[in-house]
C-alpha cells in the first residue's frame, strides 16, 4: 500500500519548529546552485560542477530529510555531508543519467520508467554509503517494483503548489522543498518497512 496522505501528514508533523531553519538551509543550497550555475557557459568546467555538486547536495538534502523523519537535529554541517562520498554520489549519479538517457532513446517512456526505478538509490546510498552503486541501483529497482505509479502520483501532486510559487517569484519554494522531501522519505521509510514485513512473513 502507498499512504501519500499520511507521509504528507507525518512531514508537516516532523517540520514542527524547523520550517523557517530549512528553508534557511535550501536558501544556501539555492545560493549554491546559482553559483556553480554561473560556470554553465564553459563547457567542462560547467558540466563538472554541475554533476559534482548537484549529487552531492542530494545526498545531503537526503540525509537531512531522514533526520527530520526520525526526529534528529538537523546540523549546518549536514549540508555538506554529500561531500565526504563525492566518488559514490557522482558515479552513481553518472549511472543512472547514462541508462535513463540510453533508455530514453528508444522511447520517452521507457526511460521515465527507468528513472523511477531508480529514484530510491540515493537513499539507500545516504543509509548506507558503504555499498556499492549497483547495491544501491538494484535495491531501489526492487522497492519500486509495482510502486512507480504511485510515486509520480506523489510527485504529480505538488505541481499545484509548484504552480502557485510563481506567484512568490519562488520564495515559497524555500518551504515547499523540504515538505516535499520529507514526505518522499517517509515515503521511502514506509516501502522499506512493507518490504521487510513481507520478507519476514
Amino acid at each position: 500500500m502507498f499512504y501519500r496522505g499520511e507521509y504528507k501528514l507525518v512531514a508537516k508533523e516532523r517540520l514542527q519548529g524547523s520550517w523557517k531553519y530549512m528553508a534557511g538551509i535550501y536558501g544556501i543550497i539555492f545560493g549554491l546552485i546559482l553559483f556553480y550555475g554561473l560556470f554553465s557557459h564553459i563547457p567542462i568546467l560547467g558540466i563538472s560542477l554541475s554533476v559534482v555538486c548537484g549529487s552531492c547536495l542530494l545526498f545531503s538534502s537526503i540525509r537531512m530529510n531522514r533526520k527530520l523523519h526520525y526526529d534528529e537535529k538537523v546540523q549546518l554541517a549536514d549540508l555538506l555531508s554529500g561531500f565526504s562520498h563525492c566518488v559514490k554520489c557522482v558515479g552513481l549519479s553518472l549511472w543512472i543519467g547514462i541508462w535513463v538517457t540510453l533508455w530514453s532513446c528508444l522511447l520517452v517512456i521507457p526511460g521515465i520508467v527507468k528513472l523511477y526505478s531508480y529514484s530510491m538509490a540515493f537513499y539507500f546510498l545516504e543509509e548506507n554509503p558503504r555499498i556499492s552503486i549497483r547495491e544501491a541501483l538494484n535495491r531501489s529497482k526492487k522497492l519500486t517494483n509495482g510502486r512507480k505509479s504511485h510515486l509520480f502520483v506523489l510527485q504529480l501532486s505538488w505541481l499545484g503548489w509548484i504552480t502557485l510559487s510563481i506567484l512568490t517569484f519562488g520564495l515559497s519554494l524555500l518551504w515547499l522543498m523540504p515538505y516535499m522531501g520529507v514526505t518522499e522519505y517517509a515515503a521511502f521509510a514506509d516501502m522499506q518497512s512493507q518490504e521487510s514485513h513481507v520478507f519476514e512473513g
